[in-house]
């Protein structure tokens, strides 16, 4: 039966602007009896089947959907969070009228169990610790700035017999608090010692110095007079909130939303200082950067152009963060400090010459103007494109020096790159010896019937060593393997053993220019189908066919181990061993 009472105006705003219902769910709701906000927060099953379903029958059609009928059940939830997030009861209940909201409800919805800080299934119960906490971070009650307690009960104690704590926070309450405009604002961490000062004394004369004491003690709830612990309360909630109104730097703003939702202003106030106490002096630290802005250039031994201006930018930034209001180093001052700066790099200056002719009205058809952004960016492309050239330059002339080593080891051109492009010990060179044994056994092989090469031994006390005594030997630069050899190969009678170094160093056969003869000796290169050389008629020249022999083998050798990055011809075509710029189509 339908109950004759009407809804009150919390629950009707409830279903219109919460729940979205239409008029059929205000009678589902009168049918139900939920028709105050006591009935409401205490819904239980038999309401919600008596708002789904006529007369509470299952057998009827469903008057409302299973979405509403699962939001229906969170407004219990609903109500407790937006009581939570508002202050404590039941001294500041919420006004569900003005705050409760379809917008806000969504919110809720999204939420999970954690973030609406209630229960592990995601309802929401009212916690008074949770209220509390925001009942100090929105000021609402004794912690509203204009608050005024009301007049105490007549009492039969004896104020002599008060305690000292209750004395103190009874004069502390009728002392006239400082409004949020009486405070000194700190915009800029130079002015942090002056702002220390006048707000030390506001402090005190609010009386409320003895907690920013480095030697305070907060009073332990536990063990403490209560009246004490209130006291500290206050005068911890009202520092908090002073500071929130002084303190306007970034660095400050930062440290003081770490504490609001504590709202603990000892702890704001000790951070504040030992960020801005313990650094170097603001005014100091500002003269000591503007001079270095203003006096300082290049160095010619420089580790890089870029780093160089990077550098000088951070100073700017540095000086523009400790500096006064108005004092910031920006737009043509400091295009003219880094032009200053820059002023000993000649391909810099000529940077700035050739953007001065482009700015000249007189020269040309049309004056470029750029802003003093646009400049010093230009000019810091300008340095990369330097560096860069510098360090392919570097790069170019440490691989030339590494391929004339003896060994020609690979060199890594990203260590290279990465290195600075000043500091010439830092190269790294990845030496593959034992890849390149071959290669030298192979030049032992076709020298030997020619004579040794300058620093060689003699071929056949190579050919005795292991691989790894023949890669140690090679590490060995080629004057020193030169003396080593002639040093240890002296006779007795002082007549050197081993021949003198050829100062021949063109590998090929002698005579070798007659076409027919080339082409005799190339065909004997070439292996046939089962793998062994073909004898070549009408060929009575076999000195010089074995020399060519000696010289192709480990050229075959070679080609063998690099074929598979080769597709462009068969492994044992000579025409291979051409270089990319010479190659040919055709087949010798």
């Amino acid at each position: 039966m339908v109950t004759t009472r009407q809804l009150d105006q919390v629950v009707l705003h409830i279903i219109k602007h919460v729940l979205e219902g239409e008029h059929d769910m205000v009678n589902n709701f009168k049918e139900a009896g939920l028709i105050n906000i006591v009935s409401v927060m205490s819904m239980s099953d038999s309401h919600l089947k008596k708002v789904k379903f006529k007369n509470g029958d299952e057998t009827t059609a469903p008057r409302i959907t299973s979405t509403e009928e699962s939001e229906l059940k969170l407004i219990p939830s609903y109500l407790n969070w937006e009581q939570n997030n508002y202050a404590t009861l039941p001294d500041n209940p919420v006004d569900l009228i003005d705050t409760a909201s379809r917008y806000r409800f969504n919110i809720f919805l999204c939420l999970d169990a954690n973030g609406r800080q209630g229960n592990a299934d995601g309802t929401v119960s009212y916690s008074h610790a949770v209220a509390f906490e925001s009942e100090r971070r929105n000021r609402i009650g004794y912690y509203d700035p204009s608050y005024t307690p009301p007049p105490s009960a007549p009492t039969t104690t004896p104020t002599k017999c008060r305690s000292a704590a209750a004395t103190a926070l009874l004069n502390f309450d009728k002392k006239i608090k400082v409004s949020e405009d009486s405070w000194t604002k700190l915009e800029s961490a130079a002015e942090w010692r002056n702002w220390k000062i006048k707000h030390l004394a506001k402090l005190k004369l609010a009386d409320m110095d003895d907690i920013v004491d480095p030697a305070y003690q907060p009073p332990d709830p536990n063990v403490d007079d209560p009246d004490e612990v209130a006291l500290y309360v206050k005068k911890n909630t009202l520092l908090f909130i002073s500071l929130l109104d002084s303190i306007a730097t970034n660095e400050g703003s930062v440290i003081i939303k770490k504490h609001s939702r504590t709202s603990d202003g000892t702890a704001a106030w000790l951070e504040l200082t030992n960020f801005y106490d313990k650094d170097m002096s603001a005014v100091t630290r500002t003269k000591y950067i503007f001079d270095l802005i203003c006096g300082s250039t290049i160095p010619r031994n420089h580790k890089g152009l870029a780093a160089a201006i990077d550098k000088f930018r951070g100073w700017v930034m540095e000086h523009n963060h400790f500096c006064k209001s108005g004092e910031a180093i920006v737009g043509n001052q400091e295009l003219i400090y880094l032009e200053r700066y820059i002023s000993s790099i000649d391909e810099l200056v000529k940077t700035k010459e050739l953007m001065d002719v482009q700015e000249d009205s007189g020269i040309g058809t049309q004056a470029v103007q750029r802003t003093p952004e646009a400049k010093i960016a230009f000019y810091y492309r300008q340095a990369q494109l330097i560096d860069a050239k510098n360090k392919t330059a570097l790069i170019k002339k440490r691989m030339i020096n590494a391929s004339i080593s003896g060994t020609i080891p690979t060199v890594d051109e990203v260590s290279l790159w990465d290195a600075d492009s000043t500091d010439t010990s830092s190269v790294t060179i990845n030496s593959t010896m034992m890849e390149l044994i071959s290669d030298v056994e192979a030049s032992y092989e076709v020298y030997a019937a020619r004579g040794r090469r300058h620093g060689q031994m003699p071929n056949e006390a190579f050919q005795k060593l292991s691989k790894n005594e023949k890669a140690a030997w090679l590490l060995i630069s080629q004057d020193n393997r030169e003396s080593i050899v002639t040093s240890l190969s002296k006779s007795t009678d002082g007549k050197v053993n081993p021949p003198p170094p050829t100062t021949n160093e063109d590998p090929r056969i002698p005579s070798a220019g007659i076409s027919s003869h080339r082409a005799r000796t190339t065909n004997v290169s070439i292996i046939d189908e089962n793998g062994e050389m073909p004898n070549v008629p009408n060929d009575d020249n076999t000195s010089d066919r074995d020399m060519n022999l000696s010289i192709i083998g480990p050229m075959q050798a070679r080609s063998i181990a690099a074929s598979n990055g080769i597709k462009s011809k068969p492994p044992f075509v000579p025409g291979r061993f051409l270089s990319t710029q010479n190659a040919s189509p055709h087949d010798l």
